[in-house]
C-alpha cells in the first residue's frame, strides 16, 4: 500500500504538474488532521479542558518507501508552563543529551492499526483531494495570468449547446484545451460566420484572468480587436521590433477591420510592411481568421497621420475625398465626396464611415457634391 502511495504521488506530479514534495507535505498534514478528528470524535461526550494532544503531533512520510512515522513534538524551555507542548531543559538533556532552550524535540509514537483507521484515512483523503484542487486552481491561474492580453493557442476538445433543453437554441460553448486547462469560448466571444470543429487548433485572445474561490474565470475571445493586433505582431517583423507602430484598430468581427499604422523610420513603408510581399503577411492573418478573397473578414490597412484631416481621409479609404471641414470643439468632420462614390464612402449599411469614426475618434458626416449643389440652388 505504501509503495502504491508513492506511485500515485508520482503519477499526479506527471499528469497534473503538481509538485510531489507539496503532495507529500499535504499527506503528512492530512494524517495528523485525521488523528485529531478521530480524537475529538472519540471524546465528544467528555468535557475536555485541555488542548487536543494531536496539536503537537507530526507525521513524516518516507519519500522512498512510503513508510509513515508519527512524532510527538515539544519545545525545550527553562520552565515548563504547558506540559503538553513543552519539556524542561533538564529533562530534555537527560533524555536526548546535548540540547539548548528553543530546540524542538520529537519522540516517535507507536500507532496501532485501529488508531490509524478508517476515519483517519477518510479525513486524510478529503484534505488531500481539497489540496490537489487548490493546487490545480493556483497552477491554472499562474499559467494563464502570464498570458493575459496575449494570443494563446488551443485545440477544440468539445462543443456543447448553451441550453440543451431549448431545441431552437443555436448557441454553443466551444471548449478549448490550452496547456493543462480547459477554457470556454462562449457565444458572445465567437465570430458569427466562423465554424468550429472538434480537433481544430485555434488562436484566441486571452482578455483577462480572475481569481475566485473556485476555478479561475478565464475570458478568451475571437471577436476582440486586439486579436488582430497580436496576429500582425506575429507576422510583421517591423511591428515586433518597433519600427512600425499600430496606432489604432476598429473592428466589426467577421466583417471588416480598419487598422492604422505608423513608421518610426522614413525609409519604411508601414502599410507595405503589413501587407508583405504579394500580400503574404496580411494573407497569413486572414487565413488565421478563416477569411478568403471572397469570404470572411476584410482588413483595410491605412497610414496614420498626426494631421487629423489626412488621417480621416486615409481612414475613409478606398473612397476619395474632395474636401473636409473640421469642428475641433466637438470633434466633428464634414467630408465632401463626389456623387458617384458617396455610397462607397458610406459603405454597406454605413460600415465604412462607422469604422473610420471609431478609428479616428471623430464623428464623420459624409456629404456629396450633388447635395451641396442642391443646397446652393435653393
Amino acid at each position: 500500500m505504501n509503495e502504491k502511495l508513492i506511485e500515485a504521488v508520482k503519477d499526479l506530479e506527471r499528469d497534473k504538474g503538481i509538485s510531489s514534495e507539496m503532495l507529500f507535505e499535504t499527506i503528512e498534514t492530512a494524517i495528523v488532521m485525521g488523528l485529531k478528528r478521530k480524537h475529538t470524535t472519540d471524546h465528544k461526550h467528555e468535557k475536555l479542558d485541555i488542548k487536543t494532544p494531536y496539536d503537537n503531533f507530526k507525521a513524516e512520510l518516507n519519500r522512498t518507501n512510503g513508510e509513515i512515522k508519527i512524532y510527538y513534538m515539544r519545545d525545550v524551555v527553562e520552565e515548563v508552563s504547558d506540559s503538553d507542548s513543552q519539556v524542561s531543559l533538564e529533562d530534555a538533556e537527560a533524555k536526548y543529551g546535548e540540547i539548548t532552550v528553543g530546540d524542538v524535540v520529537k519522540e516517535e509514537v507507536e500507532m496501532d492499526t485501529k488508531t490509524m483507521g478508517r476515519m483517519v484515512a477518510q479525513t486524510a483523503k478529503q484534505i488531500i483531494t481539497q489540496k490537489i484542487r487548490e493546487i490545480e486552481r493556483t497552477n491554472i491561474f499562474d499559467e494563464f495570468s502570464k498570458k493575459e492580453k496575449d494570443l494563446v493557442s488551443g485545440v477544440i476538445s468539445r462543443i456543447s449547446p448553451v441550453n440543451k433543453e431549448d431545441e431552437k437554441n443555436d448557441k454553443y460553448n466551444v471548449f478549448l484545451t490550452i496547456g493543462n486547462g480547459e477554457v470556454i469560448l462562449p457565444p458572445e466571444e465567437q465570430v458569427d460566420n466562423e465554424r468550429y470543429h472538434i480537433g481544430e487548433r485555434l488562436k484566441v485572445y486571452l482578455v483577462n484572468v480572475k481569481k475566485t474561490t473556485k476555478n479561475p474565470v478565464i475570458t478568451i475571445s475571437r471577436r476582440h480587436k486586439d486579436l488582430i493586433k497580436r496576429l500582425f505582431e506575429l507576422e510583421v517583423t517591423e511591428i515586433h521590433d518597433g519600427t512600425v507602430l499600430i496606432k489604432g484598430i476598429a473592428r466589426e468581427a467577421g466583417s471588416r477591420t480598419k487598422i492604422s499604422v505608423f513608421s518610426t523610420q522614413e525609409n519604411v513603408d508601414p502599410v507595405g510592411a503589413c501587407i508583405g510581399t504579394r500580400g503574404s503577411r496580411i494573407g497569413n492573418v486572414l487565413n488565421e481568421l478563416g477569411s478568403s478573397k471572397d469570404f470572411g473578414e476584410k482588413i483595410d490597412i491605412i497610414e496614420y497621420s498626426e494631421k487629423i484631416e489626412e488621417y480621416i481621409c486615409n481612414a475613409l479609404a478606398p473612397a476619395q475625398i474632395l474636401d473636409i471641414v473640421l469642428n475641433e470643439e466637438i470633434n466633428e468632420a464634414k467630408v465632401l465626396v463626389s456623387r458617384d462614390i458617396f455610397s462607397l464612402a458610406i459603405g454597406k449599411d454605413g460600415q465604412n464611415v462607422r469604422l473610420a469614426a471609431k478609428l479616428t475618434g471623430w464623428k464623420i458626416d459624409i456629404i456629396s457634391d450633388e447635395q451641396v449643389k442642391e443646397l446652393k440652388d435653393l
